[in-house]
C-alpha cells in the first residue's frame, strides 16, 4: 500500500510540474537544418535575429579557418534588414536584398548588402548543423562563415 501511495504522489508531482511549463517561450532551437533547400520565407524566418560570427573558412587556401572576434550580424524585419558590426563599430546598417541564383547544379536563394566597406556581400544561407549557422559565399573562392545565435 505505500509504495502505490508514494507511486501516486510521485506521479502527481510529475504531472504537475509538466502542465505548470510555460508552452508559449518553449520554443524548440533549430538543430540540423539543410536551409539550401528551405523556401525564401523559411529561412527568414530562421536567420531573423542576432548571430555571432566565429570564424570563416576557405578562400583562396580551401582549409584555412580566420577566427573572427566581437562580430555580430542581426537580421531583422523578416531578414530583410541587416546590422553588422564589428568590436561595436557599424559596417552595414541596411535593407537585404533576396535573389535566386544558379550555383553547382542548384537553385539557391543569395543575400546581397552594401556595407561601408564599400563592397556588395553576397551570402547564400546552407545549413544549421548542432547550434552553427553555415552561410558561404558563392564563388568559387568563396568563404564559408560560421555563427552560432545570441540569446
Amino acid at each position: 500500500m505505500n509504495k502505490f501511495l508514494l507511486f501516486v504522489i510521485a506521479a502527481t508531482i510529475i504531472a504537475v510540474a509538466i502542465g505548470s511549463c510555460d508552452k508559449i517561450h518553449s520554443v524548440p532551437t533549430p538543430h540540423n537544418i539543410d536551409l539550401s533547400t528551405k523556401p525564401l520565407p523559411e529561412i527568414k524566418i530562421v536567420l531573423n535575429g542576432k548571430w555571432q560570427l566565429h570564424y570563416m573558412q576557405g578562400g583562396l587556401c580551401g582549409t584555412c579557418q580566420y577566427q573572427r572576434h566581437n562580430e555580430f550580424y542581426t537580421f531583422s524585419d523578416a531578414s530583410s534588414h541587416i546590422n553588422w558590426t564589428i568590436d561595436k563599430t557599424v559596417w552595414a546598417d541596411t535593407n537585404i536584398t533576396w535573389f535566386k541564383q544558379e550555383w553547382i547544379n542548384k537553385q539557391i536563394n543569395v543575400m546581397e548588402f552594401f556595407a561601408n566597406d564599400q563592397i556588395m556581400h553576397h551570402l547564400s544561407p546552407d545549413r544549421i548543423y548542432n547550434d552553427t549557422l553555415i552561410m558561404y559565399e558563392p564563388g568559387y573562392d568563396g568563404m564559408s562563415y560560421y555563427f552560432t545565435k545570441v540569446k
